[in-house]
């Protein structure tokens, strides 16, 4: 009796397109959870050269998870409409043009549009990588590597 591998039972096997996939949702995970909490680190710098005080950091970082939770709530949904991989790419170009742009801020107010706007592409990403990678899969891996790809967000975020 032959050894059946550990990525194949009844056939089903993962093919070289759902390991590429599981890797890709996995990284754009990590880069939203990096997205996330590295204003933490520039906290103190903006603090400083804007004369701006703990108050106002803190709505710079409650409207990121605010738009988060739109993306989740409202935009993610459409992907069952338009296609997830193509939520995928406008996901990836909200938060992309968002992050460039956040760079240029020069107010509060900028600051806060850009976040919110990074963060409805991660919220809507964080919802569609997890619905891409179930539908992908077989159902002997489909749990382990939904977490895995969902576990990239606090691999970015460290």
């Amino acid at each position: 009796m032959s050894k059946i591998p550990f990525y194949q039972l009844n056939d089903q096997c993962i093919s070289k397109l759902q390991y590429a996939t599981i890797i890709i949702c996995f990284l754009m995970n990590v880069l939203d959870g990096m997205d996330v909490l590295i204003i933490s680190f520039c906290a103190p710098a903006i603090a400083i050269s804007w004369e701006v005080g703990p108050e106002t950091l803190g709505v710079v970082f409650s409207v990121g998870l605010a738009g988060m939770a739109l993306g989740a709530l409202v935009m993610a949904p459409y992907a069952d409409h338009i296609g997830r991989k193509r939520m995928i790419l406008i996901s990836s170009f909200l938060m992309g043009i968002s992050v460039l742009c956040k760079g240029f801020a020069n107010t509060v107010p900028q600051l806060i549009v850009l976040r919110l706007i990074s963060g409805l592409g991660i919220g809507s990403m964080l919802a569609t990588t997890a619905s891409l990678t179930s539908e992908y899969l077989p159902n002997r891996f489909k749990d382990f590597l939904v977490s895995f790809v969902l576990a990239g967000y606090p691999v970015g975020a460290m």
